[in-house]
């Protein structure tokens, strides 16, 4: 509940800054007279906005775009017709006509289409291999993964997609978690991108500037991007130390106990699968050297190389977008006939690897192809002139104005790749779970029951456990707990569902005692099938096929009649203890789990045990159980 009011709060906050930013237009000019003045900010400014309140991208760009055509038509005189003229004609069209931009949507595609095709031929499959039998360790496998990073500079996307289907059964194999992969892809794959000058980034970026050599400048611009440096540091960083905080710390916690999703494993969608057990190392390292030789060749080619220029001028010169096109499609002819050369993949096979390639790169073109039109807004709005003019008449301005956009693009980075949508999916619930649950019937069937104190939790577990005909297990727990970590059961008793409150590091005892308890609760769930009340069971055995996860919770007068009449706790000690236990509860689940203890997205079931007898809600769960079976 803290955490939404908290979220409720930011997008408050948020959307206030988006009215008093407006009202400031409104007073600096009337919107019929636009140009040139604060209102040529208000399309990036709301998209911004809007990105930070929604975590989604693609419609606050486009609500950006549509905010820029109706202030450009009302400072025109157009009307509704200019509006959508604005946007849809000068906007959407003329960008994607633009000879320099379907350069670089074709090279993306092409990227895409290369992609699948590695996959296909089984090269991805073959390094793995190899790469797997040669790197030891996790630092290895996570090292392994940035420096491949580094060997695939030419796309971001591109870089993704291939170190992703190439490192992913190592790190698998090494028990990293697919949290962590993400991070030093993702990390690794934007930051190199964009210092190298030979990559659809310096493409991208060089054709936004007008007056000047695009890649020249670009070039120049490189020892000054001290985010792409630290951010590289700092992979290799984490990945040479094995060091782990916040959120990934919990992902990597889980990993290192055997489940590296955090998540269902079904909501990852699946890479193009071998068609061919003939694939080697060969056919992945040849296509990535012949991409990268062919589209350097490109870009000299259209700076003059061949006609006399030097390699430096020629480079410096060059048609970005034309050249990478070039380069990537003739990459993809050769690769294609190396292919059917090799016999690892007949013709009809590489042709539908077309369709796949182009729908792994549609959200680049997408977020390109509004990123383009949004400039073009600002540019009918005479964004540059006015910046341009506040920046001149303010010396401290100028001087402020990097760090400024700076911090606005972390902002903006930040709140664009964290989604609340994503946040069921990655803990592994919402709305598919159920279908995952009667899946993989060889495995044995688990409930997890989490329980405020005094709610009836144990003894509704306990009769649950005997109509389902499995065994329970909750202070059963501290028995096997002290003989996996080599701790007293009076130690493990006092020690475990609690944190000692400190912020700053953990108690060892306790985290040995998690810990321990976490290996017997895998240990459990693998051979048997069976009931767990407490100890963060439906954490532990997120992502697991086959579980059904319940909370059991009650009114405080229904919890403190029964902490009184069956537990025999004394009236003045009772609420002080019910408030206690579960405090501790909350602080364990959010210390090991980094999650609110009773919010329903973790959750499959949560029952009222004051509307109905325990054996009423027990017979309930199996309900549910038994449905879930009959599917």
């Amino acid at each position: 509940m803290e955490k939404k009011k908290k979220s409720y709060l930011s997008k408050a906050v948020f959307g206030l800054l988006i009215v008093a930013f407006t009202v400031c237009c409104i007073i600096a000019a009337p919107i019929t007279e636009a140009k040139g003045t604060l209102w040529s900010l208000f399309p990036p400014v709301i998209a911004i906005g809007l990105a930070l309140i929604t975590k989604e991208v693609y419609s606050s760009l486009f609500v950006g775009i549509l905010s820029g055509g109706i202030i450009y038509a009302a400072a025109s005189g157009t009307g509704f017709e200019g509006t959508f003229k604005a946007v849809v004609q000068d906007g959407l069209i003329t960008n994607l006509s633009n000879a320099y931009n379907v350069g670089i949507l074709v090279f993306l595609v092409v990227l895409g289409i290369i992609v699948v095709l590695m996959n296909k031929a089984g090269g991805s499959r073959a390094y793995g291999e190899w790469a797997a039998a040669h790197i030891k360790g996790r630092r290895g496998a996570a090292l392994s993964t940035f420096f491949l990073g580094v060997l695939i500079f030419v796309d971001d996307y591109f870089n993704c997609l291939t170190v992703g289907s190439v490192m992913r059964p190592i790190t698998d194999k090494h028990n990293i978690s697919r949290s962590k992969l993400a991070y030093l892809i993702d990390s690794t794959a934007a930051p190199i991108c964009i210092i190298a000058p030979i990559s659809s980034w310096a493409a991208a970026v060089s054709g936004t500037v007008e007056g000047v050599n695009g890649i020249s400048l670009f070039i120049n611009t490189i020892p000054y991007n001290l985010y792409a440096f630290l951010t590289i540091l700092m992979v290799i960083f984490i990945s040479a130390s094995d060091t782990d905080y916040g959120p990934m710390k919990i992902h990597e916690d889980n990993a290192k106990n055997g489940d590296i999703f955090t998540t269902q494993n079904n909501t990852y969608e699946q890479d193009a699968q071998p068609v061919t057990e003939r694939g080697r190392v060969i056919d992945l390292i040849l296509p990535v050297a012949v991409l990268i030789v062919l589209c350097v060749v490109g870009m000299i080619y259209t700076g003059g190389f061949f006609s006399g220029t030097d390699f430096v001028t020629a480079f410096a010169n060059c048609d970005a977008a034309y050249g990478l096109s070039l380069g990537s499609i003739s990459a993809l002819i050769v690769i294609i006939a190396y292919y059917m050369f090799r016999r690892v993949l007949k013709f009809n096979e590489c042709m539908d690897s077309i369709a796949a390639g182009f729908k792994q790169m549609v959200p680049a073109i997408l977020i390109l192809t509004f990123a383009w039109t949004l400039k073009t807004m600002t540019n009918h709005l005479e964004a540059g002139a006015f910046v341009s003019g506040v920046v001149q008449s303010a010396t401290a301005l100028s001087v402020l104005l990097p760090v400024i956009l700076f911090v606005v693009a972390i902002g903006l980075a930040f709140a664009s790749s964290f989604n609340p949508e994503n946040r069921r999916r990655m803990q592994g619930l919402g709305e598919k779970e159920d279908t995952t649950l009667s899946s993989g019937k060889s495995l044995p069937f688990v409930v997890t029951i989490s329980r405020e104190y005094g709610s009836g939790g144990h003894h509704i577990g306990e009769l649950l456990a005997q109509r389902l005909g499995v065994k329970f297990y909750d202070r059963e727990l501290i028995t096997l707990t002290a003989q996996q970590s080599g701790l007293g059961e009076c130690t493990v008793q006092e020690n475990e569902q609690t944190v000692n409150g400190r912020l700053l590091y953990d108690d060892p005892v306790q985290t040995a005692v998690f810990r321990a308890q976490s290996r017997v609760i895998l240990d459990i769930a693998g051979r048997e099938s069976c009931v767990i009340v407490g100890r963060l069971a439906n954490f532990i055995l997120k992502g697991r096929p086959r579980c059904l996860h319940v909370f059991v919770y009650a009114d405080e007068a229904a919890r403190l009649k029964r902490i009184i009449s069956e537990y025999g706790i004394e009236n003045n000690r009772a609420e002080a203890l019910l408030k206690r236990t579960d405090q501790e509860r909350r602080e364990h689940c959010l210390h090991y789990a980094g999650c609110d203890w009773g919010d329903r997205y973790y959750y499959h079931l949560m029952l009222d045990s004051s509307m109905a007898t325990d054996e009423q809600v027990a017979e309930a769960i199996y309900s549910v159980i038994h449905c879930l079976a009959a599917e």
